[in-house]
């Protein structure tokens, strides 16, 4: 059983980490160099230092013991000091480097090219050793297959081996940042004064969400809350699944706002979107058809971009 002075050593111990994020995050040039792999492996590493804590056990004891909320002030500044560098380094939306990276890694790369060649060298025996015997031809291809299969083991292991590459461990450090806040918030009994920091603040989302409900943009059967639909929109896990919550043909021309406005905000449009995407379950056809403005829909338009319905666009 850990005592108080133990629980005030995780405070500081959760200080330094955030520190060592930012300072990590701050140094970051994210090159396609092996230097960026030491980067991504740190960050992977204060990543899993942050998932061993259990959050509910440390602030609940520490408000048990009668401390109040001002022992954490100088985490919260480190929190939102690295919140801050997250959304000015624009990383929330980081997938298309990572995946780049990790293409680009050589044991990868070097293997793929094997395979691609190994394929190119089957289809000229199939396509254009006409003289060849047929069973010598049988044996050449069965040999080359056998090759190739063994190239396409090789590539799986070395994809298990780097997979965690394609993990925005950046983006799970400012989740874990969010849950130490509403743990101190639900454990101390206090509002927090949180980061600024959001791709749509909660002011738009609650005006396009109460809307929604007026228009029936919701499916009956659903469960979602305004929350949820705010996390998804900001990239962040919902409290419960959002498959099928919303109505994908109503709801195609304001995701289209939406993912406009993400591009504007100087983010990575495609991947806000597939994430969007996948916590809704939407359908991509039916979104792409549906993008367009209507007598119905035109008020979401007023909500999201009212300087370019003000000017007249």
């Amino acid at each position: 059983m850990k005592n108080e002075n133990q629980f005030l050593q995780e405070i500081s111990y959760l200080i330094t980490i955030f520190d060592k994020a930012f300072l990590l995050l701050h140094s970051d040039k994210f090159y396609i160099d092996e230097g960026q792999m030491k980067k991504l492996d740190k960050c992977k590493e204060i990543s899993e230092e942050l998932d061993k804590k259990n959050f509910d056990v440390i602030f609940m004891q520490l408000a048990n013991d009668g401390f109040k909320e001002v022992i954490f002030n100088d985490l919260i500044g480190k929190i939102t000091k690295y919140n801050d560098l997250v959304f000015e380094k624009k990383v929330i939306t980081n997938d298309r480097f990572l995946n780049f990276y990790f293409e680009n890694i050589p044991e990868f790369k070097k293997n793929q090219q094997w395979i691609e060649l190994k394929e190119k060298e089957i289809l000229e025996v199939e396509q254009y050793n006409s003289g060849m015997p047929k069973l010598e031809k049988q044996n050449v291809i069965s040999e080359l297959k056998k090759e190739l299969n063994h190239l396409k083991l090789e590539k799986e292991q070395i994809y298990n081996k780097y997979s965690w590459i394609k993990t925005n461990y950046y983006y799970k450090i400012l989740n874990k940042a969010d849950e130490i806040i509403e743990k101190i918030e639900n454990y101390f009994k206090v509002s927090i004064f949180k980061p600024t920091n959001a791709i749509f603040d909660s002011e738009l989302t609650k005006r396009i969400f109460d809307k929604m409900v007026e228009e029936k943009y919701i499916n009956s059967k659903s469960q979602l809350t305004f929350e949820d639909f705010h996390l998804i929109l900001n990239l962040k896990k919902p409290k419960q699944n959002c498959n099928y919550a919303l109505k994908v043909t109503h709801f195609a021309y304001v995701f289209k706002l939406l993912s406009d406005d993400v591009e504007k905000k100087g983010l990575k449009k495609k991947e806000w979107e597939d994430i969007v995407i996948k916590e809704f379950n939407l359908t991509e056809g039916t979104l792409g058809s549906r993008f367009y403005q209507t007598v119905r829909n035109k008020i979401f338009k007023e909500i999201i971009n009212p300087k370019t319905v003000k000017n007249g666009q």
